[in-house]
């Protein structure tokens, strides 16, 4: 019995590309940037919209990467003060060593206005 490999690449949840991007938000990605945060209890009732917001985004890369496209977070749908203001609950609530580390991941992503509000 022959199997043909579907072209049909799955959904952004359990989606591994052909080639592996650096800063595409996956899903595994997205849990292991809540991992490395360490977030308080308290912490914790912001995550959900900055998660949502991260994963809109990973969709998005999961996209360009099916046409053919480097995954890039796109500044006009994600204009710096939108992703600030998803994310600013959680970030006024964020230690010195919490904030370093989403610095680094904003720059990462192309977001060093972000980064520089922090």
């Amino acid at each position: 019995v022959e199997v043909k490999k579907s072209s049909v690449v799955p959904e952004l949840h359990g989606a591994v590309p052909a080639r592996r991007y650096q800063g595409v938000l996956t899903s595994a990605e997205i849990a292991r940037i809540r991992h490395n945060l360490k977030l308080t209890p308290d912490q914790e009732p912001s995550w959900p919209p900055v998660e949502a917001a991260l994963g809109e985004m990973g969709r998005q890369q999961i996209t360009q990467i099916r046409h053919g496209q480097e995954p890039r977070i796109s500044q006009t749908e994600w204009p710096p003060g939108r992703l600030y203001s998803v994310a600013g609950p959680l970030l006024r609530t964020l230690r010195p060593d919490q904030k370093d580390a989403v610095r680094r991941l904003c720059r990462s992503l192309g977001f060093e206005s972000v980064a520089s509000m922090l």
